[in-house]
Order: C-alpha cells, then structure tokens, then sequence
C-alpha cells in the first residue's frame, strides 16, 4: 500500500523560513541601532586633540597666586580631558559588548570650579 515518505531533518516550511528571516532582521536591526549609539557616544566624549587650543588659555601672571590658579585649571582639564578619553574608550568597546553599555558611567562631574575659570 502506499506509505507517507518520512520527511527528513533538513526540510523545512516556508513559514519557518521565513520566521528564521524575520528574527535575523530584527536582531541586526537591533544591534545596527545600538552600534550607531555607542558610536555616536565615543565620538561625543572624545577629547579635543592636544595640538589645538580651544578659548585662548591666558599665560599665567608672574605672581605666584596666578601661577597656582592656572596649574590648578589645567590640572582639572586634564583629568576631565582623562575621563572623556575613557568614556569614549568605553563606547566603542561597548560596540561588540552591549551588555556594557549599561555599566558606562557619562553623567557630567561636578562643576565646582566656574568662577575661577577664563
């Protein structure tokens, strides 16, 4: 009599093709929207390069107090120009590592020294 062929491992449905598709495409989606993000990130907290000077520092006075303030000025610049090296560091590593993503620490630190700033 006639026997139904058994299907075999590698047949599959159109459907399930197609909701294979579906699932990839959304994944890449997903992962092109967070690439784009951290990306735009990195370049956002990139340090102004050190060869360009930006505002016109003025050269201290030859008094020891200007002196003093213009080291300290330049001593928070360098460690604020330090934290957006690493934070972009960290976004463009967080490209291939998403979960790190969450972990990435950009709010702006404290801004206490206005007053004395050019």
């Amino acid at each position: 009599m006639s026997e139904k062929p058994k299907r075999r491992w590698y047949q599959f449905s159109l459907g399930g093709l197609l909701t294979l598709m579906t699932l990839f495409c959304l994944g890449l989606a997903i992962w092109l929207n967070h690439r784009a993000f951290c990306l735009r990130q990195s370049e956002r907290y990139r340090p102004p390069s050190d060869g360009i000077v930006i505002g016109g520092y003025m050269v201290p006075g030859s008094t020891k107090a200007d002196l003093e303030a213009w080291k300290r000025r330049m001593d928070e610049r360098s460690k604020l120009k330090e934290r957006q090296r690493q934070t972009a560091a960290a976004y463009r590593h967080a490209v291939w590592y998403p979960w790190e993503r969450l972990w990435i620490d950009d709010t702006p630190p404290p801004d206490e020294t206005n007053e004395d700033m050019p």
